[in-house]
């Protein structure tokens, strides 16, 4: 690639040429072997891309802020809005349309851009270099207000769906000057910022969502003070989003107890909290975990087990007095319990469903306690996604602890119809290991787990739930 940019370079000069009569190609040497010591491949590539006309080096200088590819129409548009008393450009903008279909075939035809063979609107750089080089045209102390006008513009001139769906470019491109942003568009940045991260993390890009996080915190310099209500979520987001992608876990455990330390509503508290139980289950501090969990449980007012061995007599207590309140339903019966609306009792179903793992093997007579108050209160108050894992975990006791083993198939058959019946795909992972590794294996071969085995490893590493797949 180097070499061809180079030649062509010399081409375009004049200091290669071919020489017609005698059929050869002629060089100065001296002059090339001064251009080889004084320049290197990116100048030579910038003084390639200025020999455009000034309204080219415009449209490259746009292009270059999205990246190796994007949309012709998008970058037209931006051109359009940047009028020459916002940039200094000198450009007529009603010409734009024009401007671009002649820019983007000269630029394909000098293997500056490609065409996208799907799709029409879009081009790409050829290398990399090419766009440094095209990005490298913007004034060296213009290179962050310049990005940022590229970002309001694509900001004030796209409709909602667009908006969506250049949301990364467009708060990128503004990030780059928020130095320099008074305290009311820093703030509105700081959601715009928030609300990217919540993108990313849907779409399993946690690193990205990190990112987006901390500038969002950053433009509220840190303080709680500014906005409280979203840096509460940026700081929560955060802290999820560094534990599922393991990103600076120190700084993820500074942000629990940041958060941990407001006085803020218990409720506000739990996406924390539940990544605090998480982390310390990750970190092998199983005592940890279910003390907090508990704990929390607690605080919410919810009847919560003391963490220590339990009798076997309490143990069959608990599991008749489970027993009686099931009473006959069957997998279909269970599966139609009326959904669970009370934030609070959602909440505690949650901390207990996070707690079982740790309570399995640091404290597991104490399990089966656990799990008898889980399904009493799906019974008592309606299910929740949590009640998947619940009735999952229900069927392991029934399979492991009492050999009920027809029973416990049951409780799996209705955790498959509480998935067919509703859309709960995040806790799918987990509920499928415990289904398949201690529920299944007591009444069916092995090989009948390998397929959902896989499949909930993929969802897990879809949703993030990067425990339940590594399970």
């Amino acid at each position: 690639f180097y070499i061809l940019i180079f030649l062509r370079y010399l081409y375009d000069d004049g200091l290669i040429q071919f020489n017609l009569g005698a059929l050869e190609w002629r060089w100065d040497v001296n002059t090339i072997s001064y251009i080889m010591v004084t320049q290197n491949v990116a100048t030579v590539m910038i003084n390639k891309l200025k020999r455009f006309q000034e309204e080219d080096q415009n449209v490259l200088m746009v292009a270059s802020c999205f990246g190796a590819s994007f949309s012709t129409s998008v970058v037209a548009m931006v051109v359009e809005s940047l009028s020459l008393t916002n940039i200094g450009y000198t450009l007529d903008c009603d010409k734009t349309a024009s401007l671009m279909r002649d820019s983007v075939a000269k630029f394909v035809k000098d293997g500056v851009w490609e065409s996208d063979t799907e799709s029409k609107d879009v081009c790409r750089f050829s290398h990399d270099e090419i766009q440094s080089a095209a990005f490298g045209l913007i004034p060296f102390g213009e290179k962050d207000s310049f990005r940022w006008k590229v970002g309001n513009a694509l900001m004030k001139m796209s409709t909602p769906d667009l908006l969506e769906e250049y949301l990364f470019e467009t708060v990128s491109l503004l990030n780059c000057a928020m130095s320099s942003m008074p305290d009311d568009e820093r703030q509105a940045l700081a959601k715009m910022n928030l609300r990217a991260g919540l993108k990313a993390s849907k779409n399993a890009a946690f690193e990205t969502a990190v990112a987006y996080f901390n500038s969002g915190r950053e433009l509220l310099d840190y303080s709680w003070k500014v906005d409280h209500d979203t840096m509460l979520q940026l700081c929560s987001e955060e802290v999820n989003a560094r534990f599922v992608s393991n990103e600076g876990l120190d700084t993820m455990n500074r942000l629990i107890y940041d958060v941990l330390s407001q006085p803020i509503p218990l409720r506000d508290k739990f996406k924390v909290t539940e990544v605090k139980v998480k982390s310390a289950l990750a970190a092998g501090n199983l005592q940890e975990s279910l003390d907090t969990a508990l704990e929390f449980c607690r605080k919410l007012g919810l009847p919560t087990p003391e963490n220590k061995p339990v009798s076997t007599f309490i143990i069959l207590k608990e599991y008749y007095r489970t027993k009686r309140v099931l009473g006959n339903r069957d997998a279909e019966q269970i599966a139609s319990l009326p959904e669970l609306s009370d934030e609070q009792i959602i909440m505690g179903q949650e901390m207990m469903r996070h707690s079982t793992t740790a309570c399995l093997l640091s404290q597991p007579t104490l399990l089966p306690i656990l799990i008898s108050i889980m399904i009493r209160s799906f019974v008592k108050f309606g299910i929740s996604a949590s009640s998947c894992d619940g009735f999952a975990c229900f069927g392991l006791v029934l399979c492991g602890f009492f050999r009920e083993l027809n029973k416990g198939r049951e409780m799996m058959k209705a955790v498959e119809l509480i998935f067919a019946k509703r859309d709960w795909k995040v806790i799918k992972p987990r509920t499928v290991f415990i289904c398949e590794t201690f529920v299944l294996h007591w009444t069916a071969p092995l090989q009948a787990s390998f397929v959902p085995l896989l499949e909930g490893y993929r969802m897990g590493l879809y949703t993030g739930d990067i425990d339940s797949a590594g399970w």
